[in-house]
């Protein structure tokens, strides 16, 4: 028996044709956005480029990332952006933001002749970056109504609206939208597919709670211009073109085409999947047109970058790995699982979704098939990978927290008690909770001073004149003691040596014994450095570099920094087991700096 609900244009976006139910659900909505949006916004200076540091921020990709938005003109129509380790798309929309910053004078333009690395060039490369951030806290706010919208169509309201909170807090999620990096927009558009997706296998906006199978068998028309098919394909390819490991997200509206009524589907032809097809293909190709552009920069990379392209960022970085990060790490799927996703969702959130998953392999209907084959697909193909930030896992959020919102949600059962419903909302807000938890301190840390400012500040009051070691050329991980540390180039870095206020000691090979002999006045360490060479593959100079420091009995430690997230975050180690790594794109906001200094100092 068919609904009764009336599914005209009208009726179905009239605020007064909604039930109190989906007033309420809109409400909700409207409080998850406003928290999604406090908790990117918040912090999201951290780093900025100020007097002692003008070049860059913290995070080692946003600089080479601003260079590729700055590298386009949209304006004079210049789309080569030369840098294709990521699709273009993105950086147009960074490019696009900067051209109304300075249009509406949001961003001050250095006077010509200035030296970039002086305290006078801060302010224009701070706004710069600021533009960028902004992008990506935008799009990742708008993933979270997106993914309401997705997650209704796909299983109901209830499951949508967890769905959309859980994207709002998660950890992971909350700290990448601050920064001017590829992985959440891509995410966004990624939730965009799945959204058309779910008017493929589902034409009529109606929960599965109040619909029959003869409700959902009318098709999704291929025949007009803005079809849901031709729209997903676009949003995939879009995502693609932010991020080209993306592309799987394909496999969703390919799938709900396949499995929306096969007997329907088979009198329609195969025009759907070619408007799901063509629609990526077209989407990708004007999102990065460096394809036929600069196809050599595409596909090699450029002369003087190594280690840029398609083909080096897909076929070779994923083999050779990324230095020592990732070395001795095991099987990269037990990886993902147990340290990408244990600190990117958060403990409790990562069992929720384990049972999720579970759940959904379980049941298989329509639903669960299409969204399955994206997640597992996706990740099989992320874990064959050498290199395994956790930030590669985000785009498979949106498919995780519909399992986890389908699991807490349910369909009403007819025996259903009122105890039961009440435990229902007590492990949603608990899972909330724990979630918000966890980010908080992430979220905190972003708004307080940075340990590594702290560090300068003491190492400035003083060690002024002193002579200071480091165990490796100094980068985002150390202390701003020059304007140098933020350039990309190692041997740039290495001018900082010629420092007239400190007597800086930079090895000639990492973890050179040199630095130490004689023995300086300090030595400058951080955990980004430790924390794999020293602490997990004792690797035989760092080892004997910090033995040969700490056992001197010459020095003193001034630490800078606080573990207390490892503590928190690592709640029911008892029961499960201590992490020996941290998400190293996660530590980006929460180093540790230690201050050997020498005694008599």
């Amino acid at each position: 028996m068919k609904s009764s609900r009336a599914t005209t244009p009208l009726t179905r976006f009239s605020l007064s044709s909604l039930s109190r139910q989906e007033r309420t659900a809109l409400l909700l909505l409207g409080a998850l956005i406003l928290l999604g949006a406090w908790m990117r916004f918040a912090g999201i200076g951290w780093s900025l480029p100020d007097a002692r540091h003008p070049l860059s921020t913290y995070h080692p990709d946003e600089l080479i990332n601003l260079s590729a938005a700055r590298a386009a003109d949209l304006l004079r129509g210049q789309f080569d952006i030369g840098f294709y380790n990521y699709g273009a798309f993105y950086f147009y929309l960074v490019s696009f933001a900067q051209i109304l910053g300075r249009g509406w004078g949001l961003i001050p333009t250095t006077l010509q002749g200035i030296n970039p690395l002086s305290s006078q060039a801060a302010p224009e490369m701070a706004a710069l970056f600021l533009t960028g951030r902004v992008v990506t806290a935008l799009l990742g706010i708008a993933t979270i109504p997106l993914l309401y919208f997705a997650g209704s169509r796909f299983y109901g309201k209830r499951t949508g609206l967890i769905a959309a909170g859980l994207y709002a807090i998660a950890p992971l999620a909350v700290v990448h939208a601050h920064f001017l990096t590829v992985d959440v927009p891509a995410t966004f558009f990624v939730t965009l597919t799945l959204f058309f997706s779910a008017k493929i296998l589902f034409p009529r906006n109606l929960a599965l709670s109040t619909s029959t199978e003869e409700d959902q068998k009318q098709p999704a028309s291929p025949s007009s211009f803005l079809s849901p098919y031709l729209l997903a394909g676009i949003a995939a390819g879009l995502a693609a073109a932010t991020k080209y490991t993306a592309v799987t997200v394909l496999l969703v509206p390919l799938s709900a085409y396949l499995w929306r009524n096969k007997q329907i589907e088979e009198k329609k032809g195969a025009k759907p999947f070619f408007l799901i097809l063509g629609g990526c293909v077209v989407a990708f190709l004007l999102g990065c047109p460096g394809v036929f552009l600069n196809p050599d920069a595409f596909w090699n990379g450029l002369p003087n970058f190594p280690g840029s392209g398609l083909r080096y960022e897909l076929l070779e970085h994923s083999r050779t790995g990324h230095g020592d990060l990732f070395t001795n790490t095991g099987n990269g799927w037990w990886y993902h699982l147990w340290i990408s996703l244990r600190f990117g969702l958060g403990l409790p959130l990562l069992i929720a979704a384990l049972f999720g998953v579970g759940a959904a392999l379980k049941r298989r209907n329509r639903a669960d098939r299409v969204l399955l084959v994206y997640l597992l697909v996706t990740y099989a193909l992320t874990g064959l990978s050498a290199v395994r930030f956790a930030r590669y896992m985000i785009p498979l959020f949106p498919v995780l927290f519909l399992f986890v919102g389908r699991l807490l949600s349910g369909l009403k059962a007819k025996t259903e008690t009122s105890s039961d419903e009440n435990i229902r909302r007590i492990l949603i807000v608990g899972l909330g909770v724990a979630t918000l938890s966890d980010t908080m301190i992430f979220v905190d840390a972003m708004q307080n001073r940075d340990p590594r400012d702290l560090a300068a500040n003491y190492i400035e009051k003083n060690l002024k004149g002193k002579s200071i070691a480091f165990a490796k050329t100094p980068w985002f991980y150390s202390p701003p003691l020059s304007p140098l540390l933020g350039a990309a180039s190692a041997l740039q870095r290495a001018k900082m040596a010629q420092s007239t206020e400190y007597q800086f000691r930079l090895p000639a090979t990492e973890w050179s014994l040199d630095v130490l002999n004689p023995l300086p006045d300090a030595v400058i360490i951080s955990n980004f450095e430790t924390m794999h060479e020293v602490g997990r593959l004792r690797l035989p100079e760092p080892t004997r570099f910090m033995d040969t420091l700490e056992k001197s009995g010459s020095y003193k430690i001034v630490p800078f920094g606080t573990e207390e997230y490892r503590i928190t975050m690592n709640y029911g180690s008892a029961l499960f087991g201590s992490a020996k790594l941290i998400p190293e794109d996660l530590l980006y906001v929460v180093p540790k700096i230690y201050v050997y200094l020498r005694k008599e100092n």
